[in-house]
């Protein structure tokens, strides 16, 4: 699509991304569920800070993240596929979790999940306002001088942004409360670890530098691990 894609279709395409967090409320079946709320409230918190982040950071970026580019990556269509079907899968679980309590976990994990969610944001926070490369699909942006980024997080791992959701997706299980939560959710983790061999694959073929990079940030994920 066109880089001029129309600001009010940006607009349509950011907020109906954000209403996919009242998903949950459809499977639960009613409205008035305290922990949906708090998650609900939690991610628009993040989202929050992340446009706060992107519109002072690289506005440009912020607007190619909610744009379709040429030259992504054909592996990119079965991780899109793929996250959104676990995606789901966790908001139904969830939600039905709370309405049929399955796997209910005590009021007392909320608080975890709460300071997991936050601490994953603090890698993807730092990626935003580092790497103005940052796009949602992966792809070698030569037409923007595309070229490794090495400094702040990624001094560290060379995916900051999936090492923060590794953390911040298991807190959104812990604050809905639904044990069964996590199983979508650590096959969304696996989706994401595959995504990242994939991108890293990429990078190293098309991007000059990036091999270079590799050989000074070892780990893809986890410092020390991986």
């Amino acid at each position: 699509m066109s880089a001029q894609t129309p600001v009010w279709k940006l607009a349509l395409r950011a907020i109906f991304r954000a209403l996919t967090f009242l998903l949950p409320f459809a499977f639960a079946g009613r409205l008035d569920w305290w922990r949906g709320w708090l998650f609900v409230g939690s991610l628009l918190f993040i989202v929050g800070v992340s446009f706060v982040v992107l519109r002072r950071k690289s506005p440009n970026l912020m607007r190619r993240r909610l744009e379709r580019r040429p030259g992504v990556k054909r592996f990119e269509r079965f991780v899109l596929a793929a996250t959104i079907v676990e995606f789901l899968g966790f908001y139904a679980v969830a939600g039905l979790d709370a309405r049929y309590r399955w796997s209910q976990l005590s009021a007392a994990w909320i608080w975890p999940g709460i300071a997991l969610e936050l601490l994953g944001f603090v890698p993807i926070y730092r990626a935003m306002a580092e790497n103005p490369f940052l796009e949602r699909h992966v792809r070698v942006q030569t037409e923007l001088g595309h070229h490794a980024i090495t400094t702040g997080p990624y001094r560290v791992v060379r995916h900051p942004m999936y090492s923060g959701l590794m953390l911040l997706l298991p807190g959104c299980a812990l604050v809905l409360g639904s044990a069964w939560g996590f199983a979508p959710i650590t096959m969304l983790m696996a989706t994401f670890i595959v995504r990242t061999v994939l991108e890293d694959g990429a990078l190293r073929r098309e991007l000059p530098g990036y091999e270079e990079y590799c050989s000074q940030t070892r780990y893809r994920l986890v410092p020390g691990v991986w």
